[in-house]
């Protein structure tokens, strides 16, 4: 059984390995399961084990990481606005993860906007989490389209500012908010 585990897990990394590898290559529109599967040295079959498609693969890597920022998995908790953005700006401050994101998005409208209503969903979420909020439920969505609409026009309009800069103009926004 550990052993299946272990496989199981080497062949999901092989897949997002390969993926990586593709999108520093190639419009992310243009890159296909059988070369994923290819690059991986796995069968097609595989991929389809993990995920349903190349926008799951993605949708996967992009929010394991993202939630990384909001949630410590160790101690079982979601991190506090303040936390959440130290862990955000480390992110960023991540040229790999920066480089990534930067190169998924090249060609990829469709995913883009599914991209930015899962964010957006996300923080909602992170926000209804937070009773600090002193918000209702309509004002927390505004703030989630807000917050997501900030971050699409610093990742692609805004790219010369510093992570730090940017999460603290986004900590400036919310301030008068928090109780």
């Amino acid at each position: 059984m550990k052993r299946q585990m272990i496989r199981n897990t080497r062949t999901r990394q092989a897949l997002i390995d390969a993926f990586r590898i593709l999108v520093n290559q190639k419009d992310y529109d243009e890159i296909t399961v059988k070369e994923i599967t290819e690059l991986a040295e796995v069968n097609r079959n595989s991929f389809y084990n993990y995920f349903r498609n190349i926008d799951d693969l993605l949708h996967d890597i992009i929010f394991e990481r993202i939630v990384g920022c909001y949630y410590v998995e160790e101690e079982d908790h979601w991190c506090g606005w303040e936390e959440s953005g130290e862990r955000l700006v480390a992110f960023f401050e991540d040229d790999d993860n920066r480089g990534f994101i930067a190169d998924v998005f090249r060609g990829a409208d469709g995913f883009r906007r599914a991209f930015f209503y899962d964010v957006c969903l996300y923080i909602l979420d992170l926000a209804e989490q937070h009773s600090e909020l002193r918000l209702s439920h309509d004002q927390r969505v505004f703030l989630a389209g807000g917050l997501s609409a900030m971050l699409a026009d610093w990742l692609f309009i805004q790219r010369s500012v510093p992570p730090r800069a940017f999460v603290g103009h986004l900590y400036a926004q919310l301030r008068p908010h928090l109780s």
